[in-house]
């Protein structure tokens, strides 16, 4: 009786003679042993060019390709997977079943998830036994994201040297590359939802910039066009005034002082009942030229703290506000000059307290008067 090694596909016999016609219409090999004949499987060999290929418009996807061996009844597929970062460090886990792959010539897309990497492995199937089976290791990837629109420069307002980048959000970005001189230097911004950045230039260098889009586990996007050329250029932004104080509050009046801020021509001040919260302005930002100020503190019908931020002026250019002591404005009754200055109509029936000047403003708990 002859022995039939399955995994090898090796009969072993002592003595036999081919039967005729040797191989029938199922590729099986017929052999006859003494008065005995045997239908052995008829190996065509083993699966080969495996190939898996990610998809480059659905993440995750996976396909499938591979040359059958001949005389097979079928393929089978079966796969197991890991995730990127386990890769190297954890064994993969358990193989699925074999699944039918039926039609050798047709791909198998298999759906997968990006960042994970999976091993594939296909057999051929005969009427008695199989091949060996091939294998294929893949890293599931998710798509590219979109290439970057919008991108724009311009000299930031304040700070020398530096420029700023602006661009369009590209949907499921993970974060961007901002690229100063066509790839020569870049940097990279963090943060799907971030649309610019600042770059630190030399002065009287001139730059241009592009962005691409970046994701995880998948290819970067294409870098976009090109902005238009910008020139660092010095931003001497005035220093903020110092020290500044009350110096007196005389007969309905508070007498203010500041030293100068450095490269200061001028400065603003603003006026907020108690601290200054959102919303408790009293007196929006006014233009003073010296380091002196003398105000009219007859705001209302009675008393409340009041402070006031002082901030240096230079062109366009601001420095920050500086804050001095709180004061107190006293009872006018409407205040001195103030008749006929609050008939603002938001404070009829609404109340709050009355900076008069040139116009009307209420803020805060309090009737206007006059």
């Amino acid at each position: 009786m002859p022995t039939f090694d399955t995994s090898t596909g090796v009969l072993s016999f002592a003595r036999a003679e081919w039967a005729d016609p040797g191989v029938d219409a199922n590729g099986i090999l017929q052999l006859r042993i003494g008065a005995e004949q045997y239908g052995v499987l008829n190996v065509g060999g083993a699966v080969s060019n495996l190939v898996g290929t990610v998809s480059t418009t659905v993440d995750g996807q996976i396909t499938l390709t591979f040359t059958g061996a001949t005389g097979a009844v079928r393929h089978e597929l079966r796969f197991r997977s890991r995730t990127f970062a386990q890769h190297n460090a954890t064994p993969p886990g358990a193989w699925s079943a074999w699944s039918n792959w039926v039609a050798t010539s047709s791909p198998h897309v298999h759906a997968g998830t990006a960042g994970t990497v999976y091993d594939f492995q296909v057999r051929a199937v005969f009427a008695v036994g199989q091949s060996p089976a091939t294998g294929t290791t893949i890293l599931a990837i998710n798509t590219r994201p979109a290439q970057v629109t919008g991108v724009a420069a311009a000299v930031h307002p304040t700070e020398t040297g530096a420029i700023n980048v602006t661009w369009n959000a590209v949907s499921n970005a993970g974060g961007y590359h901002v690229s100063a001189d066509n790839g020569a230097t870049w940097s990279v911004v963090t943060g799907g939802a971030v649309t610019s950045y600042t770059f630190g230039g030399v002065v009287g260098q001139s730059y241009r910039f592009q962005v691409r889009a970046w994701r995880d586990f998948a290819a970067w996007g294409e870098w976009s066009s090109l902005s238009a050329a910008v020139t660092a250029v010095t931003r001497d932004a005035p220093g903020p005034p110092t020290s500044v104080r009350t110096t007196g509050t005389p007969g309905g009046t508070a007498s203010f002082a500041w030293n100068a801020g450095a490269r200061a021509t001028g400065y603003e001040y603003r006026l907020f009942r108690g601290t200054p919260p959102p919303g408790g302005e009293i007196r929006g930002i006014t233009a003073v030229g010296a380091g002196t100020l003398s105000i009219d503190t007859s705001f209302s019908t009675g008393s409340h703290p009041v402070t006031i931020e002082v901030r240096s002026t230079r062109g366009a250019l601001r420095s920050e506000w500086v804050a001095a002591t709180q004061f107190t404005s006293t009872s006018g009754g409407g205040g001195e000059g103030c008749s006929g200055l609050c008939a603002n109509p938001a404070c009829a029936g609404g109340g709050g307290v009355c900076s008069c000047g040139t116009s009307c403003e209420c803020v805060g708990d309090n009737p206007c008067s006059g």
